[in-house]
């Protein structure tokens, strides 16, 4: 589901979706960190269960964030790049004659 090597603007979505559906259902905190590692991709997965802001007894939604937020670098704000970016480029730059 979240696959941040495509678009860091996903991974965005994905934890906001994570959020609102969490709280549309009631879960708490804890609730909220268990469904997105259980829903990432299984390499974000395998990375974010590693965290502290995730082990079995965490219960800090916004800690947890922020400290995924970390992993990808350049995820927010307006200078932020996504896979498909680079392969425009490419095609652009292909297309060209030298």
């Amino acid at each position: 589901m979240a696959n941040p090597q495509d678009s860091p603007a996903q991974l965005l979505h994905y934890l906001k979706d994570i959020d609102f559906l969490g709280t549309l259902t009631a879960l708490d905190d804890h609730g909220k960190i268990r469904a997105a590692i259980h829903y990432a991709d299984l390499e974000e997965t395998k990375v974010w269960q590693t965290l502290l802001e995730a082990a079995p007894a965490a219960d800090n939604w916004d800690a947890f964030v922020v400290t995924v937020k970390g992993l990808y670098p350049g995820c927010e704000g307006d200078n932020h790049y996504c896979h498909t970016d680079l392969q425009y480029l490419v095609e652009e730059y292909q297309s060209k004659p030298m």
